[in-house]
């Protein structure tokens, strides 16, 4: 599958596609730059998600990263 973890396939055709992300993994993709790349290929499908398995409010206790980083770091992959 070209991107995400679980998809729908019609007709040989990759429809939809969801991506799972533990948050440890979710902020080490973000931070790197990773994630970006993932969420462009997710975009081109016609249905598309993204799933942490946590709690958002888990992001401001992080202590290796700045919890600020990681919010506006969403925030943006949002908006693209």
């Amino acid at each position: 599958m070209p991107c995400g973890d679980y998809g729908l396939i019609i007709d040989s055709q990759l429809i939809a596609s969801v991506e799972r992300k533990s948050l440890a993994v979710l902020v080490a993709s973000l931070t790197s730059g990773k994630l970006r790349y993932q969420i462009a290929d997710l975009s081109a499908l016609p249905r598309a998600a993204v799933v942490v398995e946590d709690r958002y409010s888990r992001v401001f206790t992080l202590d290796r990263v700045r919890p600020a980083v990681v919010a506006d770091g969403l925030a943006e992959l949002q908006i693209r």
